[in-house]
C-alpha cells in the first residue's frame, strides 16, 4: 500500500499516459526516490531530480512538472518549494485504514503551501468522510470552494499573478 499503489493508479489515468515519457518518468521519481509525505507533498528538488540522468536539466524538470500540473497530477508551489501529488491520500489507500488516514491529515496540516492545502481541502471534500471533513476547517477557509490551482490567485498589489499550481514558473 502506498507510493506503489499511486503509480498503478497513475497508468489507468488517460491524462498520465498522454503525458511525454519524461514526465511520466519524472512522476515515477517523484514517487519512488523521495519519500512523500502522507498527504502526497514532496519538497520541490529540480536539480536534484535533473542530476539522476545527463540527458535531463532543470529546465526540462520544470517542464514536465508544469505538463503534470496541466494534467492536474500535481500542484506546484514555487514559493514555498512544495509538489503535491494529487488524490496521494484517496490512491495511497490510505482512506482504508484509520491510522494511515489520520497521519495522512496530519501530514496535510503540516503543508506551508497555501495553494498546496487548499487543493488537500478540496480532495478532503471529496473523500467525505467525517474525519476528513473535519480537517477541512483547518487547511481551507469555508469561502474556498473553487479549484485553487485553476486560476490565478492575486498578488498583495492587488494584480493577478500566475498560480504556480496552474503551471510552471520560476520565481
Amino acid at each position: 500500500m502506498g507510493r506503489e499503489q499511486v503509480l498503478l493508479k497513475a497508468w489507468r489515468r488517460p491524462a498520465f499516459r498522454s503525458l511525454r515519457r519524461s514526465a511520466q518518468a519524472l512522476f515515477t521519481q517523484i514517487l519512488t526516490q523521495d519519500a512523500p509525505s502522507m498527504a502526497g507533498v514532496v519538497p520541490l528538488m529540480p536539480a536534484k531530480w535533473a542530476s539522476v540522468c545527463e540527458e535531463i536539466s532543470e529546465a526540462s524538470v520544470m517542464a514536465d512538472l508544469a505538463a503534470m500540473s496541466e494534467a492536474h497530477l500535481v500542484v506546484v508551489d514555487t514559493t514555498t518549494f512544495e509538489v503535491l501529488v494529487r488524490d496521494y491520500i484517496d490512491d495511497s489507500g490510505a482512506v482504508r485504514h484509520r491510522i494511515h488516514f489520520k497521519g495522512a491529515l496530519n501530514a496535510a496540516v503540516m503543508v506551508e503551501s497555501e495553494l498546496l492545502r487548499s487543493v488537500l481541502g478540496l480532495e478532503l471534500k471529496t473523500i467525505g468522510t467525517p474525519e476528513a471533513l473535519e480537517f477541512l476547517e483547518v487547511l481551507v477557509p469555508p469561502e474556498s470552494d473553487s479549484d485553487p490551482s485553476e486560476g490565478a490567485p492575486e498578488s498583495d498589489s492587488g494584480e493577478a499573478e500566475a498560480a504556480p499550481g496552474s503551471g510552471v514558473s520560476e520565481t
